[in-house]
């Protein structure tokens, strides 16, 4: 819309009106006007000046012209300034005031010069009645623009004419005929001259309001006219644009079609034909539905796309149409509701495009992803598996390596056992890191919520790794931790276990000299601890380029077959993953040639108070009798050797069968149970054992699932079947005695405890 249509010169000519005829309007009005007729006034004041020269005295003339124009100049100069400085809104009240005093005084200055003629004799006071009759219809004439001056003039001037009209009854008398006659006539001159003035008055009131209303028919009909040359503009605007949109839509290169709130069919355009095959005439007042779907399309769509038209909402998808051949098309369409001005339904707009290529493209492409994950999928139990298998095997080289280092050796034997150490310890790390990384990028991986003690989880794992690191002649890991701060947190001690050792074991690696360094600073606030785990070598460094590829899985900086390190290349990727699933963060910051820093950063949920760390030693007031259910040999003759120089009566059992049996005579104070066995697997056993001490009615017994079935999946179905703890295999005798005291103090206090 134009400037001229917002603002049409009818509508500044009612404004200028309506200011004009508004008080502070008024009031400049009737100051132009006073001040135009000082000339006029003035000229009557020398004629009445004149006769008073004439026929009183030149004296009295002079003094009675001094006294009437110094108060029109008076009055003069305050409505100059009115002119000059229209008064404001707020400021008018005042304004007003002035003007009003100042017309007071004027009228003073004439009316006493009028009462002095009059009061000269009966000749002279015809001429005194004229100049007052005079000024009162002057005054009257100006009422409308300013009425507190008129009124303060008519004041002034009723006082002149009762001073005349009094003086000339005290002198002729009050019975004197003539005195009375001309008192009436003068007042019937008064009162016929405000009825003049109020008919006048009242017209120009009228003239006023019709010139008032005819200014507003003169917009409303200006305003019409805009709005109608406007709507002219409008239309055929909207006449132009619709041939434009008709041409675009005859000649796009997507199928066009316009329905109606029913999906009936009511146009479309030529591109429609050619993808189907049907012409506008065999389509217009049949279902969209009815010509285009067919058995294959997706129910689940057409309900879909249904649902949005009943609602009246775009919509957009993939459909399956058909084709007047019967052949089928992928097409893209996009269902866009047009409604008009008031909101009313108008039509639906239906745009389609084909996209066979493309659907067979996503096809193509999710079968690839199929194949993808199923491979991936493949390779995790792969792994898993392999773990699994070599957990048995580990077990007994780790339990083995640890009971011959209770025996009395040789020096030379002693470093043949170190290097067995060594060895079983890196392999056991490798069979974690495969299990663990299989384990945590799980889609149904969720992490666990127990007590945690931070500090003993790290001492731990710094304490598996001094072996190793002594080894290479490298100082450390040295453990970092910060004073008077409790450690205990609400998390998941598999990912956290997991992710220490990952960082550890990649510092000891790529570390030939100097130190390996665990820094642990710790804050508490609003019951939540704020983690920071640093972990600082002084090993090769890693690269700018390499730092953006160090926590991707199967990856080292080195990669190729002439690698100076070993490993698997999955330590870094297992500790960011377990990391993420803790919902933290990980970062590294490395020099080339001098070393690394991995940071974690955790907030974790704290817990009031330290956990008291379990015996290292079987009570014997509280373990007299255990039964152990393991179909390996190796791991039976293991556990023996375990427990071979204690006051404690051991049974095994090698399949499930004889588990439950062996149970139900001896009924020990401990059980440890396998998962994996012939004939009844550890969780049948398990269940069958808790309802046999249901029916005789005898306090249960600790059992502990000791299994290389290590998924989260199996510790929950250990937990699920009645067993108190899950150990993992390799298990140390340190860990297992351990396990057991917590199982059977948890027992004893009413509460499990999940190891």
């Amino acid at each position: 819309m134009t400037a001229a249509a917002l603002n049409p010169p009818e509508l500044q000519e009612l404004e200028a009106f309506e200011q004009a005829n508004a008080p502070p309007g008024l009031l400049r009005r009737y100051a132009r006007g006073r001040v135009r007729a000082l000339g006029f006034r003035l000229s009557v004041i020398l004629i009445g000046v004149a006769m008073g020269g004439v026929f009183i005295g030149w004296p009295f003339a002079v003094a009675m012209f001094m006294t009437m124009v110094l108060a029109e100049l008076a009055e003069n100069r305050l409505l100059l300034g009115v002119l000059r400085n229209p008064p404001a809104q707020q400021d008018f009240d005042r304004r007003s005031r002035q003007v009003a005093i100042a017309s007071f005084i004027q009228a003073l200055g004439i009316g006493g010069s009028i009462a002095v003629l009059g009061l000269q004799g009966d000749a002279l006071r015809f001429s005194a009645w004229v100049f007052l009759l005079g000024a009162a219809f002057n005054s009257l004439v100006g009422a409308r623009y300013h009425l507190p001056s008129h009124k303060a003039r008519i004041a002034v001037y009723i006082g002149t004419t009762v001073v005349i009209l009094g003086h000339q009854i005290v002198v002729d008398g009050v019975g004197n005929a003539t005195a009375l006659i001309e008192a009436f006539c003068i007042l019937l001159l008064f009162y016929m001259m405000m009825r003049l003035f109020q008919h006048f008055f009242r017209r120009e009131e009228k003239m006023v309001e019709s010139e008032r209303r005819l200014l507003r028919q003169k917009l409303e009909k200006s305003t019409i006219n805009a709005e109608l040359a406007e709507s002219r503009l409008a239309l055929a605007k909207r006449e132009k644009e619709a041939r434009r949109l008709a041409l675009v839509a005859e000649h796009a290169t997507d199928s066009v079609i316009l329905s109606d709130a029913f999906s009936t069919i009511l146009w479309v355009n030529s591109q429609f034909t050619r993808i189907t095959g049907y012409s506008l005439e065999e389509v217009v007042g049949r279902p969209v539905g009815q010509m285009l779907n067919g058995p294959d399309t997706s129910a689940e769509t057409l309900a879909r796309v249904k649902a949005a038209c009943d609602e009246k909402k775009p919509f957009k998808d993939h459909i399956l149409n058909y084709r007047k051949d019967g052949s089928t098309v992928w097409m893209e369409i996009s269902i866009t509701p047009v409604f008009n001005a008031q909101g009313q339904f108008q039509m639906f707009i239906s745009v389609e495009r084909d996209a066979t290529e493309n659907m067979e493209k996503q096809h193509q492409l999710e079968k690839a992803l199929a194949a993808a994950k199923q491979a991936d999928t493949a390779k995790s139990e792969f792994l898993a598996r392999m773990s699994h298998e070599l957990r048995t095997p580990v077990n007994a080289i780790v339990g083995g390596v640890d009971l011959l280092a209770e025996t009395d050796l040789s020096s030379s034997q002693r470093d043949i056992l170190s290097i067995l150490r060594q060895g079983s310890g890196r392999m056991s790390r490798v069979v974690e890191g495969l299990l663990g990384y299989c384990e945590v990028t799980k889609e149904t991986f969720v992490p666990r919520k127990e007590k945690v003690d931070i500090t003993e989880l790290l001492r731990k794992t710094v304490d598996d790794w001094h072996i190793a690191a002594n080894a290479k002649g490298i100082t450390g890991p040295v453990l970092h931790l910060p004073g008077a701060v409790d450690l205990v947190v609400w998390s998941d001690p598999f990912l956290l276990s997991q992710m220490f050792d990952s960082l550890i074991d990649n510092a000891v690696k790529f570390t030939k000299q100097g130190v390996v360094d665990v820094i642990v600073t710790a804050r508490r606030q609003s019951g939540m601890l704020a983690l920071k785990i640093e972990v600082k070598d002084t090993g090769i460094g890693i690269s700018a380029e390499n730092q953006r590829h160090i926590f991707k899985r199967f990856t080292q900086v080195e990669g190729d077959f002439s690698r100076k390190f070993d490993g698997i290349g999955m330590g870094l990727c297992l500790a960011a993953t377990c990391a993420r699933k803790l919902s933290g963060t990980i970062d590294a910051a490395s020099v080339e040639g001098q070393g690394s820093c991995f940071t974690v950063s955790l907030n974790l949920k704290a817990v009031a108070g330290v956990e008291v760390p379990g015996k290292e030693y079987l009570g014997e007031d509280t373990v007299r009798t255990m039964l152990v259910a393991e179909d390996n040999r190796t791991n039976r003759l293991l556990i023996g050797r375990y427990f071979k120089d204690l006051p404690l009566h051991l049974e095994f059992a090698e399949d499930g069968v004889q588990a439950v049996e062996k149970y139900a005579e001896m009924k020990p104070d401990v059980m440890l149970m396998d998962i994996s066995m012939p004939n009844k697997d550890g969780l049948q056993a398990t269940k069958e054992i808790r309802l046999f001490e249901k029916e005789q009615q005898i306090p249960a017994c600790p059992i502990l699932a000791l299994t290389a079935n290590t998924f989260e999946s199996d510790r929950q179905n250990c937990l699920a079947a009645g067993m108190d703890a899950f150990l993992a295999k390799p298990v140390r005798k340190k860990s297992l005695i351990e396990a057991i005291n917590n199982a059977i103090g948890g027992r004893q206090g009413g509460d499990v405890d999940v190891v």
